[in-house]
């Protein structure tokens, strides 16, 4: 059952959506999943008792609601889409990385391979590279591994394998979903979402090329990662590589951190500056919180249960809230900043601290310029770097970068944001 910390969490949470069906179902490298045609929510994992269907959750206020004490809880977003508009007028994006052959890509409800005298690779196996807040195995489950503190933050795997074809031992929890990357490519244009269902999910990719050495990366949400199969003779290997990357936090986050509008975790704002700037990620994001958030989702209680807990140092931490913040107490919320950027510095001293600032493609409202003015001061006393995003979207090129509710980024709102947030990190003279 979920600790009492995560319990606490669940209660503030949107009612996940159902998970898939037993149909195997064949995924062309490139296309969409027909498990990934749902937009990014809030689950609503418990254990369920023997004999009875997973529980669900009591619904959450409307968008832009906000009883007292109550964040803002931000809207699922529509599915954004996968050939978005270039980033700048007149100027073509280079064409995505393709794997050649690309994969085949299945996923089956089932709990056991399909590869004939298969090898089994178990979770807790040293030849899986987690990254994650203290990796453990799983209470509901120990053959699967999950992270300690909110399920909402990313767990990436990592390996090397030189298999002709590979099953990948998964389970569909809290609304789970899943990218992933073999040589640095996704193998599918969006996130497999696995659905909330409480069923082991074998995924198997096929290589028309045959037997060679790839690189893997699974980054997730929700994510039970239950270990792999590999044909007899092939090997699972350790990445020794990836160890000396550095590390990138964006935590505290909220919806656009959570990839709300993004084909994937992996390819929010954040895992675009990541790549930019050629460093690991890790992300913990929830949906409508902020500086004033109380309870497990107090971004204090974030940075102690999740973000302190990482199982590799952060080499720059990077805040992203305040945009729901900016109808409440102005002194609050700079208490709270204060506050969490101490405790931030308390559990990772070495690392550069960055916050971001709130923007709005609506303009610079009173409410939003206020917060970004607090939060500039607020770096400014703490010797933390401040990122300004005012005015990268507006409403000249909303219709580009934004969802129909013209709040959360798309896909390639999320391009623009993470590129333009690298450079200026960069500009700025934090980079690892």
């Amino acid at each position: 059952m979920p600790s009492p910390f995560i319990a606490a969490w669940l209660a503030l949470l949107l009612a996940g959506c159902g998970g898939g069906g037993s149909a195997d179902r064949v995924i062309g490298a490139g296309d969409e999943s027909p498990l990934a045609s749902a937009p990014p929510s809030e689950p609503t994992p418990s254990a369920p008792q023997p004999g009875t269907a997973p529980p669900a959750a009591a619904p959450e206020p409307a968008d832009g609601q906000e009883p007292p004490g109550t964040p803002v809880v931000d809207a699922p977003s529509s599915p954004p889409a996968i050939d978005p508009p270039p980033t700048t007028p007149g100027v073509e994006d280079p064409p995505p990385p393709a794997l050649d052959p690309a994969p085949t890509v299945r996923v089956a409800q089932a709990d056991g391979t399909s590869i004939a005298g298969a090898r089994q690779v178990a979770a807790d196996d040293r030849a899986f590279r987690t990254i994650a807040a203290a990796p453990r195995p799983w209470s509901a489950d120990a053959s699967f591994r999950m992270a300690a503190g909110l399920p909402s933050q990313s767990l990436k795997v990592s390996f090397v394998s030189d298999a002709p074809s590979i099953e990948l031992r998964l389970l569909a929890w809290g609304n789970t979903q899943v990218e992933i990357r073999v040589d640095g490519v996704p193998v599918t244009a969006t996130a497999l979402r696995l659905g909330d269902d409480w069923r082991p999910r074998v995924v198997r990719l096929d290589f028309p090329a045959g037997a060679r050495s790839r690189s893997y990366e699974l980054f997730g949400r929700f994510l039970p990662f239950g270990g792999a199969w590999v044909p007899a003779g092939s090997t699972l290997t350790y990445p020794a590589a990836e160890d000396a990357r550095p590390l990138v936090a964006f935590a505290p986050g909220d919806s656009y951190t959570q990839g709300s509008g993004a084909p994937s975790a992996r390819q929010t704002y954040a895992g675009v500056a990541a790549d930019e700037l050629g460093v690991e990620l890790w992300t913990e994001g929830v949906g409508g919180t902020g500086w004033l958030s109380g309870g497990a989702h107090d971004p204090g209680a974030r940075v102690d249960g999740t973000l302190a807990l990482l199982n590799k140092a952060p080499a720059i931490v990077v805040t992203a809230l305040g945009y729901n913040d900016r109808f409440g107490d102005l002194a609050a919320v700079a208490a709270r900043y204060d506050a969490t950027v101490a405790r931030i510095r308390a559990a990772w001293p070495q690392a550069r601290i960055v916050t971001l600032g709130p923007w709005t493609p609506l303009g610079a409202a009173r409410e939003t310029q206020a917060m970004r003015e607090l939060l500039i001061a607020g770096a400014e006393r703490n010797g933390v770097t401040f990122i300004d995003l005012e005015g990268i979207v507006t409403a000249a090129n909303m219709d580009t970068y934004t969802n129909a509710d013209r709040v959360h980024p798309n896909a390639e709102g999320h391009r623009h944001l993470g590129r333009t947030i690298a450079a200026r990190l960069r500009a700025a003279g934090v980079t690892p």
